[in-house]
């Protein structure tokens, strides 16, 4: 249930637009464009910022947010040998 709660567009939470993985043939192109630097960090800055409005987007559509999603855990084979208390409990 923590996961759903992350705020993805916090600053705490994004890295920076250095650390971004724009994959090996996008940096070999704009290695080999000649736009500039600036041209370059807004790139990276709007890569990050799709990527924080998908994983918003996706947590948003998530069914983690409801309880029957986590209350079903309680019919996996591991959980059931495991815990037969926390079982019954969600089975409730």
């Amino acid at each position: 249930m923590q996961i759903i709660k992350i705020d993805v567009k916090s600053k705490d939470v994004l890295c920076s637009y250095k650390d971004i993985d724009i994959g090996v043939v996008t940096k070999k192109y704009i290695a080999e464009s000649k736009v500039s630097d600036a041209e370059k960090m807004r790139f990276q800055m709007e890569c990050l910022q799709y990527l924080a409005t998908t994983i918003a987007k996706i947590i948003e559509r998530s069914p983690l947010k409801y309880r029957m999603v986590h209350a079903i855990t309680c019919l996996s084979s591991y959980v059931v040998a495991h815990n037969h208390a926390l079982c019954e409990k969600k089975m409730k």
